[in-house]
């Protein structure tokens, strides 16, 4: 993301601008305690009762809707930015594996679209110059775009051939109980994995940690060579709160995005409709 995205390092880099800022966020962060990761060269075991707490969050996102498209509009923020750091966000995303996230502030408007529905997955966006910048596939998330809306994640990853799960167990995270549940692609497993955090009642999704590979915007071929002390991976995290009944369908109205442990872009959602044929055009 950039001011709209804090996802990856792939920034655009007006001087001065928030992506600036959020470029420094994603590479030099300090961490916090992470995920528990696949040791190198091991699998996870899939069990059965993963798959059915999977499913009973997806029942629980869903309401036992077909949700076809969500469109999210609200405010958002990052956090001690001395520039601008509030504005006007929108975020759209299709059941088939498309979103679009657009953030209009006084620097001007960041787009990002985000392609998953055939062949390799794509990510393009622009910021206030209207540069058109690409994101490389193996520097984005593996299972859909819409991290703002875990019902797609969920449905995808359940869905999907290849993709299993397996139950860590329960545990206190960010100071509340939750269920943790590993998602991750039986054929690349270290790329794919996603830790998904549930409220043992509600079974809605309190937070969701994946890791990416940073790369350098300028070089996307070279990751991240101009800062040496840069990882070769990025963890980022969603934290999902305040679920709001929406045409039945339980939607997260607070979204907080950190990048390597710090909150690199506070979502406060005003709006949300589902399945009004919302549809995304292409950045090219």
């Amino acid at each position: 993301m950039r001011f709209t995205l804090p996802r990856r390092s792939g920034l655009t880099r007006e001087r001065g601008s928030l992506a600036v800022f959020l470029l420094l966020a994603c590479t030099l962060a300090p961490r916090t305690a992470a995920a528990q990761q696949l040791p190198a060269g091991t699998l996870p075991v899939p069990t059965p009762a993963a798959a059915a707490l999977l499913q009973r969050g997806l029942a629980a996102l869903t309401g036992g809707v077909q949700i076809t498209d969500v469109t999210l509009t609200g405010t958002a923020s990052v956090p001690n930015h001395p520039g601008a750091s509030t504005g006007s966000i929108v975020l759209v995303a299709t059941a088939g594996g498309r979103s679009q996230v657009t953030l209009t502030s006084s620097t001007g408007v960041d787009t990002e679209i985000n392609d998953y529905s055939a062949g390799p997955h794509s990510e393009n966006y622009s910021g206030p110059d209207g540069v058109i910048h690409k994101t490389p596939p193996q520097s984005l998330p593996a299972i859909h775009p819409a991290w703002f809306f875990p019902a797609f994640i969920i449905a995808a990853g359940s869905s999907s051939a290849g993709f299993a799960a397996s139950e860590v167990g329960q545990e206190t995270r960010n100071g509340i109980a939750v269920r943790h549940l590993t998602l991750w692609h039986s054929l690349s497993p270290h790329g794919s994995q996603h830790d998904l955090y549930f409220d043992p009642a509600s079974m809605l999704p309190t937070d969701m940690v994946f890791r990416i590979r940073a790369f350098n915007p300028n070089n996307p071929d070279a990751p991240l060579r101009a800062i040496p002390t840069a990882p070769a991976e990025v963890e980022e995290e969603v934290r999902y709160s305040d679920y709001r009944p929406v045409q039945g369908v339980p939607v997260p109205f607070h979204i907080q995005f950190y990048i390597r442990g710090a909150l690199a872009i506070d979502i406060q959602v005003s709006s949300a409709t589902i399945n009004t044929g919302a549809t995304i055009a292409a950045l090219n």
